[in-house]
């Protein structure tokens, strides 16, 4: 169940996001915007791993065939 790691993570990025455009904090807006984009994409790929399908490959049969 490693999927579910980088729920909470995402969850305080985007309090944290929120509180920067709030208060104009540009550098710390842009990092937890990398954050949340980086926890998405870990949690998809975790998740589809999980559930027997590998990105990778499919994503290389794709681009092979």
């Amino acid at each position: 169940m490693f999927y579910l790691i980088p729920i909470p993570i995402v969850i305080v990025a985007v309090m944290v996001k929120l509180l920067c455009d709030r208060y104009k904090v540009k550098i710390l807006s842009k990092i937890s915007t990398i954050v949340i984009v980086l926890g998405v994409l870990y949690f998809i790929y975790a998740f589809a791993d999980y559930n027997g399908y590998n990105i990778l490959n499919i994503i290389k049969n794709f681009f092979t065939i």
